[in-house]
């Protein structure tokens, strides 16, 4: 059964740690790689989770803690939403305990210029959720 995703939504995505955050010397600030927002496959979705929809008495950590290597990124459904991106519930089809509140956000037909500019803009706006960064906190290089 499929959910209506809601604009204030927290979306989550899980980054691998050679994706970022890493240390931007043009911005003076820590950034995501763009790899960490791209489709692996080569196609036009990246899956999230809602947190919402995590099984009752599940949080962000507990989804972390699956993956303990990679770290978690928060953003709103809004925001996605706000650079031409869709947001659709899509439950996980293998069993497990998080599968019901998998999402994907699927980028809309647009120029590859207009897709980077969107996606940049979207991860900018992306949060490390506390306590998921492998290795502990970012230390300004």
């Amino acid at each position: 059964m499929t959910e209506e995703i809601a604009n204030e939504d927290e979306l989550l995505r899980r980054a691998h740690p050679t994706n970022g955050p890493v240390w931007d010397d043009n911005l003076g600030r820590f950034r995501l790689s763009s790899a960490s927002f791209r489709d692996p496959s080569g196609g036009s979705e990246a899956s999230v989770y809602a947190t919402r929809l995590l099984p009752p008495g599940k949080g962000p950590l507990d989804l972390a803690a699956d993956h303990p290597n990679q770290a978690l990124l928060s953003f709103l459904a809004e925001t996605a939403r706000t650079e031409g991106f869709d947001v659709e519930h899509r439950p996980d089809q293998d069993p497990g305990v998080f599968a019901s509140a998998h999402c994907n956000v699927v980028w809309p037909d647009m120029s590859p210029a207009e897709f980077r500019a969107a996606r940049a803009n979207l991860l900018d706006q992306m949060q490390v959720v506390e306590g998921t960064l492998p290795g502990g906190p970012l230390e300004q290089p």
